[in-house]
């Protein structure tokens, strides 16, 4: 009986020893695939943020395809299907976190000048649409200091979640350090929104694309009643939307008022008429919010 007992002993003392090396060997195994797995997703991140990256490059060289187009033609290439809101003009050199600047890599020999603003974006996403559908970036800087080859420019404005990296994208509408782009621009603004629109704003929009390198291909004969546009346009920029002017009734009999609601319905037939053209044209319409959104305007 004492054998029989020692036997039984010794049985299960080698089963237990067998189930803990099991149980070791087990938490091994899975322990192992786990890191495989991580190894695995980690890798496939990689993979992906390597395809965005190089996502983004293919789009800059086709936009600079574009842009060598548009040197013989005046204009984007429709036919590179290039989206001339999307250009991008440049990339963040370098972060000076403590002086809360940035190095860009665009000089004087780029034509940039002090006081010009641009939006930073991810080189992974690229120059998209926000939520609004305005092409804001995750911040704004304006330039303070050009040299040959690069410039210093301040940070104006950055969300408290956001960074600025080195490899940023940098864009503004109005800009191109190869290309003049031609806007047509019409209507009314209140570009600091201060509930008073103003030809002055339409004025201070205007002044803005032609001190940045843009051409203006709209003059005070072009906002009468009659505005024409023609593919020579790259961008129509719209003041802000007229209201359907209210029809005076049919017992009015003041001149004054009758002329009022006729001058203020061409207006409306005027701004609502460029729109069509604008379609038609396949000429990109950026109202006041987008337009600023594009530059990095704010208010100084």
């Amino acid at each position: 009986v004492d054998k029989l007992k020692a036997q039984l002993t010794k049985l299960e003392n080698d089963y237990d020893n067998f189930q803990k090396k099991a149980d070791r060997e087990q938490k091994s195994i899975a322990s192992q695939l786990s890191k495989v797995r991580d190894q695995f997703k980690d890798q496939n991140a990689k993979y992906a943020s390597t395809e965005n990256q190089l996502k983004s490059e293919i789009d800059v060289y086709k936009q600079r395809i574009a842009r060598l187009e548009s040197q013989h033609s005046g204009r984007v290439s429709q036919e590179a299907n290039i989206d001339p809101s999307t250009l991008v003009d440049g990339k963040i050199a370098s972060v000076l976190t403590e002086q809360n600047a940035v190095y860009i890599d665009l000089g004087q020999q780029s034509h940039v000048i002090p006081g010009m603003t641009f939006e930073i974006y991810d080189p992974k996403v690229g120059v998209v649409k926000d939520s609004e559908g305005n092409y804001s970036g995750k911040a704004t800087i304006e330039i303070i200091n050009v040299f040959e080859t690069t410039s210093v420019a301040r940070v104006v404005r950055i969300p408290r979640n956001a960074e600025i990296f080195p490899g940023d994208l940098i864009a503004n509408l109005i800009y191109d350090p190869e290309l003049k782009f031609k806007f047509f621009v019409y209507g009314e603004f209140d570009l600091d929104k201060i509930g008073q629109l103003s030809v002055t704003d339409r004025r201070r929009v205007e002044n803005m694309i032609i001190k940045w390198g843009g051409l203006l291909v709209s003059d005070a004969s072009q906002q009468g009643d009659n505005p024409k546009l023609n593919y020579d346009v790259d961008f129509l920029v719209l003041g802000q939307e007229p209201e359907f002017p209210t029809p005076p009734s049919e017992d009015e009999v003041d001149p004054t008022a009758i002329e009022r609601h006729a001058k203020a319905m061409k207006r409306y037939e005027a701004y609502f008429g460029l729109v069509k053209q604008g379609k038609e044209l396949s000429i990109p319409i950026l109202n006041q919010n987008r337009f600023l959104s594009m530059v990095g305007y704010y208010k100084r």
